[in-house]
């Protein structure tokens, strides 16, 4: 019989060598997989802070335009909570805005007014998960149901998103002086 080498016995990989191998590559797969999740909820966070954004723009432009009803405080003290029934609910009469076989109908400012919210709301049912609308200003001190004239508003688009794998409640806030 031949004696076996030094240089026969060296070939190929051992058990011990090949799990090390599989670990090491296991820790790095979990580590892409979990700055791949990361990612998503970054997107995610993003893509929900600019609809509120756009949302929280449009009323304030709304607002801006039909300046009577703000100074007849038609939207003071709003608070819309997380609820998709509110478009059911309370959905306006008239209603302001032309549908898929009916022209808008003609409409006061505080009507429109009433629809603006209800536009907002329905936006953000439809685009935040858990949202809430909140339209606040400075009260006048002489009478609580009344801003102060000239002062601006703050609108608040609140919504829920997932942080870490926990919900966590996120909000923008514009100030207008419509």
């Amino acid at each position: 019989m031949m004696p076996i080498s030094k240089r026969d016995r060296s070939k190929g990989f051992s058990l011990l060598e090949i799990l090390v191998t599989i670990m090491i590559l296991s820790i790095g797969l979990m580590g892409v997989v979990s700055l791949q999740l990361k990612g998503a909820e970054s997107t995610n966070g993003a893509y929900f802070r600019s609809q509120a954004t756009f949302i929280a723009d449009e009323l304030a432009e709304r607002m801006h335009v039909n300046h009577v009803a703000v100074s007849n405080n038609s939207y003071f003290d709003i608070k819309v909570t997380p609820s998709g029934e509110y478009c059911i609910a309370n959905r306006p009469e008239p209603f302001c805005e032309s549908e898929k076989s009916s022209v808008a109908k003609s409409c006061n400012t505080a009507e429109m007014a009433a629809f603006d919210i209800f536009r907002a709301a329905c936006d953000i049912s439809e685009r935040l998960p858990a949202g809430a609308l909140a339209v606040t200003c400075e009260k006048n001190p002489l009478d609580e149901n009344r801003c102060i004239d000239g002062y601006p508003y703050s609108i608040t688009v609140s919504w829920s998103e997932v942080d870490d794998g926990k919900a966590a409640p996120s909000d923008v806030t514009i100030k207008v002086q419509p």
